[in-house]
């Protein structure tokens, strides 16, 4: 057979108008496959597996902590934590820290955003306990700038196991400052865990955010001391939310009140 250079040719460029059809359809198919899978994943973002609503605080409390039991991965929530002095409000801080510890004994990291302004003073000392029993596995962050984030946690963001857990406030008495006065628990839905870790993430990149460790308590709590006793000198009609304070402020007859360490002395926690 004589070789032609003009079959050759005629030949090679129909096997690249052939080959580039098969390249454009693969393309094509990918493309519409990605947007599909693109589509659905987004759309899978906003659903949710299941909700619970509690009927009663204990009911809350009992929940909150087996959802963040069973946590694999991480715990991101805000609390002001809990009054130690006060016996229910003390059970409760023990079931909650008991509940970490068994999410961090699963491999998860625990952290928390201390909000200050309704915090007691003598919540300070669980807080640096839980630290130095768990390290890095355990974090409790600061930041005056973020104190209207409110109350939220988010388990496990990023995994379709994820709960989202949202509490509204009811303002209570000395029990705890911040009492649960509404609550809910959202499972699966990956869209609201991302929005709640990602407004975790900016208050953890924040430059005023400060980590309350054994180093940083005490400046916090005599900050905060100092400043409630100069609101309360300020405004009679405000009440610190400290049992430890009013009791200074009554001994003093009027008089300014020093910060006192030894007024927690009696109520560190229980190991």
């Amino acid at each position: 057979m004589d070789f032609s250079w003009a079959d050759w040719i005629q030949k090679s460029i129909e096997a690249a108008s052939d080959l580039g059809g098969v390249i454009s359809l693969l393309i094509i198919a990918y493309g519409t496959f990605a947007s599909f899978f693109l589509w659905r994943n987004r759309k899978r973002e906003h659903k949710y597996t299941r909700v619970y609503f509690p009927t009663s605080n204990e009911d809350f409390y009992r929940y909150y902590t087996e959802v963040i039991g069973k946590a694999k991965k991480a715990v991101y929530l805000t609390s002001d934590g809990f009054n130690m002095k006060n016996p229910n409000s003390r059970r409760a801080a023990e079931k909650m820290n008991k509940a970490q510890e068994k999410a961090i004994e699963r491999g998860a990291k625990v952290y928390r955003y201390q909000l200050l302004e309704t915090m007691h003073l003598n919540w300070i000392d669980e807080i640096c306990r839980m630290k130095e029993k768990h390290g890095d596995h355990y974090i409790t962050v600061c930041n005056p700038y973020f104190e209207s984030v409110g109350n939220f946690c988010v388990i496990d963001p990023d995994t379709r196991n994820t709960v989202f857990e949202f509490m509204l406030p009811a303002v209570g008495g000395f029990g705890q400052a911040t009492q649960a006065g509404d609550f809910g628990f959202i499972h699966g839905h990956q869209r609201k865990s991302a929005r709640a870790k990602d407004t975790f993430q900016e208050i953890l990149d924040h430059p005023r955010t400060v980590e309350i460790t054994a180093d940083t308590a005490e400046g916090i709590r005599k900050e905060l001391w100092d400043k409630r006793v100069r609101r309360q000198e300020e405004d009679q009609d405000y009440t610190p939310p400290d049992e430890e304070i009013i009791q200074m402020l009554r001994r003093a007859a009027g008089t300014s009140v020093p910060y006192t360490p030894e007024a927690f002395a009696s109520v560190t926690a229980k190991p």
